[in-house]
C-alpha cells in the first residue's frame, strides 16, 4: 500500500513536511510533541510546540515550528553557540537565582566578597543572554531556508511574512540582552554610589 498526501487535512500536511525539514537536514531524532505553554527544542532532542503552533497552519506557526527545527539542526551540526549555551545553563540558572542577593547583602553589610560574587554571577547572565541572541537568529536563519527549500512557503508574500515573525522574535532576545545590560550597569552604579 502507497501512502497518499492528498488524504491528509493541512495540518497533518504541515506536521508531515516539518518532519521532512528535520529528517532532509540529516537529523534522525525526530520527535515532536504538544507543549502546553511555548516553543522549545529540548537538550534530550525533542520538538516541543505549544498547542497554538502545533495545530495551526498559519505562517506564524510555521514560522515558529521552523525555527525550532532549526535549534535542532544547530544541534545535530554541532553549532559553537549552542553547545556553548547549554553548557553554561546550569551554572546561569543558579546565578540568575543566587546575584542578586549576594549583591545587595554584599552591598548593604559591606561584604565585597559577597558583592564580587553576585557581580560574577550576573556577568553569566549577560553573557547568556549576549550567545543567545546570535544563536536564535541563525536559527530563525535556518528555518526559513528550510521552508523555502522544501517548498512549504513559496510566494515572496509568504516568505515576507514568516521573515516579519521571526524578526519578531528576535526582538524579545534583544530586548533580553538590554535588559540585563541594563541591569548590569545598574549593579555597577549601585556599588560607586556604595563607594
Amino acid at each position: 500500500m502507497r501512502f497518499s498526501y492528498d488524504i491528509l487535512d493541512d495540518r497533518e500536511k504541515i506536521i508531515y513536511e516539518l518532519r521532512a525539514l528535520y529528517a532532509g537536514s540529516g537529523y534522525s531524532h525526530f520527535r515532536m510533541s504538544r507543549f502546553e505553554e511555548y516553543d522549545f527544542y529540548s537538550r534530550n532532542k525533542y520538538l516541543n510546540l505549544s498547542e497554538s503552533v502545533y495545530g495551526s497552519t498559519s505562517i506564524a506557526a510555521i514560522g515558529v515550528a521552523a525555527h525550532e527545527c532549526g535549534h535542532a539542526v544547530q544541534d545535530s551540526e554541532g553549532y559553537a553557540l549552542l553547545r556553548f549555551r547549554n553548557s553554561i545553563v546550569p551554572v546561569v540558572n543558579i546565578g540568575s537565582r543566587l546575584s542578586w542577593p549576594l549583591l545587595v547583602i554584599g552591598l548593604a553589610i559591606g561584604v565585597s566578597g559577597l558583592y564580587t560574587a553576585g557581580l560574577i554571577m550576573f556577568l553569566l547572565v549577560v553573557l547568556f543572554h549576549l550567545v543567545t541572541l546570535p544563536m536564535e537568529i541563525d536559527a530563525s536563519r535556518r528555518g526559513l531556508r528550510m521552508l523555502q527549500e522544501y517548498g512549504i512557503v513559496e510566494s515572496s508574500d509568504e516568505v515576507s511574512a514568516v521573515r516579519q515573525v521571526l524578526s519578531a522574535a528576535a526582538l524579545t532576545y534583544l530586548a533580553a540582552l538590554a535588559m540585563a545590560v541594563a541591569n548590569l550597569l545598574r549593579i555597577l552604579a549601585m556599588s560607586r554610589r556604595r563607594n
